[in-house]
C-alpha cells in the first residue's frame, strides 16, 4: 500500500513537471513571438526598443552606434496594383537581402510597413553611409516573384551617436528624419543633418514636453470677460489657455494648439481645459457668482464621437448643467469631415443635454450663453 502511494507521488510530480516545463516553454514562445515579426522572421520593433534601452551609458562612454533607416521606394504602389500577397512577399525578400549584408553583430529589424532599421555598432558616419550604399545597391538587383520581376530602391537615413546625440533613443528618431529628407530629396542616402533636419528634431521635443506638461498640469487657464451691452455687466468668460513652460515661461496658444493638433493630443488637452474651466465656474457658483464658461473647439473634436461624452462626464463630475458651458465654433471648421462634424453636434443638442437650438454663423458661438452657471441655493 505504502509502495503504490509513493509510486502515485513520483506519478504526480513529474506530471506537474511536465506541466511546468510546458508553461515554461509556452511563455518563452510568446516572448519570442512577440519580439519577432511574423512576416520576416526579423526582430520587431519591440525588439529594437528593448536593445536602444540598454546603450546610453555605452554612448556616454564614447561607443559608437549607427542608426540606419531603410524605407522602400514605390512599395505602395506595388502593394496596390500587384496585391498584398506580392507585397508580403518581396518584403520577405527584401529581409533576406538585408540579412546578408549586416554583419554579425547588427541589429537588422522590420520597424513596421516598408521600413527596416539597423543598429550597427562601432561605426562611424562614413561606415554607416557605405553601409546604406551597399544595403541599397543589393536592394536594387531585380526580384523574381512568382513569374514577374520587379525592381525596388530603397532612401536610408542615417544617425550616429554619440556625435548626433547621446540617446539611443532619440538616434532613431533622427534618423528617421534623415530618411525622409533622403526620400524628398531623392538623395538615396543621407546622414542626419541639423540646419536640414532640425525643426523636425525640435518639433519632436516640442510634443514630448507637450505631452509631459498634460500629465504634469502646467496648462493654465485666463478668463476674458463676456459683457451684455444693454447693462454693461458680466454675464460669461471665455477660457483662454496658456502652457506654463518649466523653461520658456508663460507660453500663448499658437505655441500648443498646432502641434497638438499634429500629434494627436488634441482631445486630451481640450477635455483638461474643459475639466479646468467647469472647476472654475463651479467654485464661482459656489460663491454666488453665476457666469456661464466659453471653451474654444478645434476641428478634431467635432469629429471625436467620444467627445460628447466627454463634457457629459465633465459636467456631472462637477455637479453643472449643460448649460453652464458653451463650446465656441465657426462654420469654417465644420467642413474639414462635414458628416461626422454634424452628428456630434447632434449629440451635443440631444435633449436631455438641454443644448438650445440654433444655427451658427461664422466666427459666432455655436450655442447661446444662457442660462448661466447656477448659483448656490
Amino acid at each position: 500500500m505504502a509502495g503504490a502511494l509513493a509510486l502515485g507521488a513520483v506519478l504526480a510530480a513529474l506530471a506537474s513537471t511536465a506541466l511546468t516545463f510546458r508553461a515554461v516553454r509556452a511563455l518563452a514562445d510568446s516572448r519570442r513571438q512577440a519580439r519577432t515579426d511574423e512576416l520576416t522572421g526579423l526582430p520587431s520593433r519591440r525588439s529594437v526598443f528593448e536593445a536602444l534601452d540598454g546603450i546610453d551609458a555605452r554612448l556616454l562612454s564614447g561607443e559608437e552606434l549607427a542608426v540606419l533607416v531603410l524605407d522602400l521606394d514605390r512599395f505602395k504602389e506595388i502593394n496596390d496594383s500587384l496585391g498584398h500577397g506580392v507585397g508580403d512577399a518581396l518584403l520577405s525578400e527584401v529581409a533576406i537581402r538585408l540579412q546578408d549584408q549586416v554583419r554579425a553583430g547588427d541589429l537588422l529589424a522590420r520597424l513596421g510597413g516598408d521600413e527596416f532599421v539597423v543598429l550597427a555598432q562601432d561605426l562611424d558616419v562614413d561606415g554607416a553611409l557605405a553601409m546604406a550604399e551597399r544595403l541599397r545597391s543589393h536592394l536594387q538587383r531585380p526580384f523574381r516573384l512568382g513569374g514577374m520581376e520587379l525592381t525596388v530602391d530603397a532612401a536610408v537615413g542615417v544617425a550616429v551617436g554619440p556625435g548626433h546625440t547621446e540617446r539611443a533613443v532619440e538616434l532613431l528618431q533622427l534618423a528617421d528624419l534623415a530618411m525622409y529628407s533622403a526620400k524628398a530629396g531623392r538623395l538615396g542616402a543621407a546622414v542626419y543633418d541639423e540646419d536640414r533636419d532640425g525643426h523636425g528634431r525640435h518639433r519632436l521635443e516640442d510634443v514630448t514636453a507637450l505631452r509631459r506638461a498634460l500629465e504634469r498640469g502646467e496648462l493654465v487657464l485666463h478668463y476674458q470677460p463676456k459683457l451684455a451691452l444693454p447693462t454693461g455687466t458680466v454675464e460669461g468668460v471665455e477660457a483662454l489657455v496658456r502652457w506654463r513652460h518649466p523653461t520658456r515661461g508663460l507660453l500663448y496658444p499658437d505655441a500648443s494648439i498646432d502641434l497638438a493638433e499634429s500629434a494627436g493630443l488634441m482631445a486630451p488637452l481640450t477635455t483638461q481645459v474643459v475639466d479646468m474651466a467647469l472647476a472654475q465656474c463651479r467654485r464661482w457658483a459656489d460663491q454666488g457668482r453665476s457666469l456661464t464658461m466659453a471653451v474654444n473647439v478645434s476641428p478634431s473634436n467635432l469629429v471625436d464621437q467620444t467627445f460628447p461624452d466627454d463634457v457629459a462626464r465633465l459636467l456631472a463630475a462637477h455637479g453643472l448643467p449643460a448649460t453652464s458651458l458653451v463650446l465656441e465654433v465657426t462654420e469654417s471648421l465644420l467642413m474639414e469631415d462635414r458628416e461626422r462634424a454634424v452628428r456630434v453636434l447632434g449629440r451635443l443638442r440631444e435633449p436631455a443635454w438641454a443644448w438650445p437650438s440654433t444655427t451658427t454663423a461664422p466666427g459666432t458661438p455655436a450655442w447661446p450663453t444662457s442660462p448661466p452657471c447656477p448659483s448656490p441655493s
